[in-house]
C-alpha cells in the first residue's frame, strides 16, 4: 500500500470561537471522517521542517532551501533571508511578520549595496531572498521563519554566536536596517520598523533522490524543495487527478500562515481547500495508509480498515483543537 504523509501545521491550534461546530462538520466531513477514526499518535514535534527530515530519512538539522532555489551548487555559504520586525521582549525578542510593501525591497537593496564587499543578496519570489557570503565560512543551521513567527528567540540567537563571523556580520546589518532612515519613515507612519533578517535554509544537500515520491504544495518555497529532492512537484490542484498510485507528501501551511499572520485570509476557507482539494480525493481513491503531521502535539495514522470502527465518536477539528489547549 502506498503512503500519504499530510503535513498540515496549525490545524491543531484553530480558534475554536470563530467556527460552528456543526456546521463545519457538515462542510467539511473528510477531514471529520479522517479526525475521527484515524488512531491518535502523540508527537513532540513541533516543526513542519522535522517532520520532512524524518520522512525523509535525512541525517541533518535543517533544510537545504538555498540550494533548491540554485540551479547549481555555487561553493559558497548560501542562506535564505526573509526580512522582519524583531520585537524586544523582557530578557527575550520576539519575531513578527511585516505587511506587504515595497519598503523591504528598497532597505534590502540598500542593505546589500552596503555590504557587497561581504556578500551577494538576490531577490527571490514572496518576499525572500537568496544571500551568498564571500567571507565567512560557516553559519550556523536554522528553522524555517513560519516555525518562529511570534515565539521569543533568545535559544536560537545564542545559536548564532557559534559562529562569531557569522554573528558579527549579522549584527552589523542589523544595525544598518534600525539606522536606515527608511525605518524613521515607518515610525511616523506608525509601522513596525524593519529591523532584522531570518537567515534559514543553509543545510547541506547530499544529492538525494527520492523521485518514487509525488509531492504537493502551493507554497512556492515547499514546490521548490520538491523539486529538489523528488525532480517535480505539483500544486494541490493536481491531487485528485493524480491517482495517488505511490508514496506521497502533502505539504499544506496554509492554516500556518494565517495564524501567523503572514497571509489574509479566512480560515473557514482555508480547511474548504483542505477538503475538497485533496482529503475528498484520498479518501475516495482506494486503500492507502495516511499520516497526518500536525505539529500539534499528535498526528494522526489512517487505513481504510478503520472507517469500520464504528463505536467511534465523530470528532471535529474544532474538538481536537479544544483537547489540545486543555493538555
Amino acid at each position: 500500500m502506498s503512503q500519504v504523509d499530510l503535513i498540515i501545521p496549525g490545524l491543531l491550534n484553530l480558534p475554536i470561537d470563530e467556527f460552528d461546530r456543526r456546521q463545519l462538520q457538515q462542510q467539511t466531513p473528510a477531514l471529520s471522517h479522517l479526525l475521527s477514526y484515524a488512531r491518535q499518535i502523540p508527537s513532540p514535534i513541533d516543526d513542519f521542517d522535522r517532520v520532512l527530515i524524518k520522512r525523509l530519512g535525512l541525517q541533518q538539522p535543517g533544510l537545504p532551501y538555498a540550494r533548491a532555489l540554485m540551479t547549481q551548487d555555487s561553493g559558497l555559504p548560501t542562506l535564505l533571508v526573509k526580512a522582519l520586525h524583531l520585537r524586544p521582549d523582557i530578557n527575550n525578542a520576539v519575531l513578527c511578520p511585516l505587511e506587504n510593501s515595497n519598503d523591504k525591497n528598497i532597505l534590502i537593496n540598500d542593505l546589500s549595496e552596503y555590504f557587497k564587499v561581504d556578500c551577494y543578496i538576490k531577490a527571490q519570489p514572496g518576499d525572500h531572498w537568496l544571500m551568498q557570503l564571500h567571507e565567512v565560512s560557516s553559519m550556523p543551521v536554522m528553522p524555517h521563519y513560519l516555525s518562529l513567527l511570534g515565539k521569543k528567540l533568545s535559544a536560537y540567537l545564542e545559536q548564532a554566536r557559534s559562529s562569531l563571523a557569522w554573528y558579527r556580520l549579522f549584527n552589523e546589518m542589523q544595525m544598518f536596517m534600525h539606522q536606515h532612515e527608511l525605518n524613521q519613515q515607518r515610525l511616523a507612519r506608525d509601522l513596525p520598523i524593519i529591523n532584522s533578517l531570518w537567515c534559514w535554509g543553509s543545510a547541506n544537500f547530499a544529492g538525494e533522490n527520492f523521485g518514487s515520491i509525488q509531492w504537493f504544495s502551493d507554497d512556492w518555497l515547499m514546490r521548490r524543495l520538491g523539486d529538489l529532492y523528488c525532480g517535480r512537484s505539483y500544486p494541490l490542484s493536481e491531487v485528485a487527478g493524480s491517482g495517488i498510485r505511490q508514496d506521497t507528501i502533502i505539504v499544506d501551511l496554509s492554516l500556518l500562515k494565517m495564524l501567523k499572520g503572514e497571509t489574509q485570509g479566512k480560515l473557514l476557507q482555508a480547511l474548504l481547500d483542505i477538503e475538497n482539494l485533496y482529503l475528498q480525493p484520498l479518501l475516495q481513491s482506494g486503500a492507502r495508509h495516511i499520516w497526518l503531521h500536525t505539529t500539534g502535539g499528535r498526528n494522526f495514522y489512517y487505513r481504510p480498515t478503520h472507517r469500520w470502527k464504528f463505536w467511534k465518536k465523530p470528532q471535529t477539528v474544532l474538538d481536537l483543537s479544544a483537547s489540545v489547549r486543555n493538555v
